[in-house]
């Protein structure tokens, strides 16, 4: 499982570890993004953090954890997977229980990185990056880091954090 700040090398780090281990990544974002587009919503990020906010304020954090089970039937939930995308202590502990011999690992960069890499990755201005950061859905990640079996700093050297992570298993 891969937790971390919004920009911080979550999904560069999970689809490293997934071509490193052969399991399939998964990413919350997209299965909220492919529920988006089949129902004709918007999906920048903006829209997508108020699709999961009001998802996870109508059914609390396990519900939201089933409702991505439920609307991700492409994904074999039963098997070994790279999760990237965790952002609510209570989807860990729900996602603990579905994955006994799980590794979290937390992705932590600085928010001026932060800031660059959206400005960079998704065209926004630093104003509109800025909020993004902010959002109420970006709340409760940095709690994540205190469970976090290992932690992994945007940009330090991936290599050296696959071998640490191999030795894990």
């Amino acid at each position: 499982m891969i937790a971390g700040k919004l920009a911080s090398g979550k999904s560069s780090l999970a689809k490293a570890i997934a071509a490193h281990t052969s399991y399939p990544f998964v990413s919350f974002g997209k299965i909220l993004s492919v529920y988006a587009q089949t129902h004709d919503m918007a999906t920048g990020r903006e829209d997508l953090q108020r699709l999961s906010q009001g998802l996870i304020d109508a059914r609390g954090q396990v519900g939201f954890m089933g409702w991505c089970v439920a609307h991700s039937q492409f994904i074999q939930w039963d098997q070994p997977l790279i999760l990237e995308g965790l952002r609510h202590v209570g989807v860990y502990h729900a996602l603990s229980g579905m994955f006994p011999h799980h590794v979290l690992i937390f992705c932590d960069c600085d928010e001026r990185t932060q800031i660059e890499r959206i400005v960079a990755r998704d065209g926004a201005d630093r104003e509109t990056a800025a909020r993004i950061i902010a959002h109420e859905t970006e709340r409760e990640v940095a709690q994540l880091k205190e469970l976090a079996h290992l932690v992994w700093q945007y940009p330090s050297d991936l290599q050296a954090f696959l071998a640490q992570l191999a030795s894990r298993q």
